[in-house]
């Protein structure tokens, strides 16, 4: 089983003793903020590569591209079950 190495600047480091003191400043403080820098990584023993682009994201979620009509139709249908509704139970109060 391999020790985790630890990469800062393409330097690999066996534990954070290894280290400078600026290098391991440099590594607290990427390893307490929710993201890492990308100068800094941590390995099983394979050297993992650098990226230096962001890769690209591809779009999930996609604009409405309808007018709108079947909304406005459902809107329709629910307003006229609403008034048949109040019709029928103002009936029902009434005899």
């Amino acid at each position: 089983m391999n020790p985790k190495l630890i990469v800062i600047d393409g330097k690999t480091y066996n534990s954070v003793d290894e280290m400078p003191e600026d290098i391991r400043k440099q590594y607290e403080q990427a390893m307490s903020s929710p993201m890492q820098t990308t100068n800094v990584a941590i390995s099983s023993g394979m050297e993992t590569a650098r990226r230096s682009k962001p890769l690209p994201v591809s779009q999930t979620i996609t604009p409405d591209t309808s007018s709108g009509w079947m909304l406005a139709l459902v809107r329709l249908l629910v307003v006229l079950l609403c008034i048949a509704l109040g019709v029928i139970g103002w009936i029902a109060f009434l005899r």
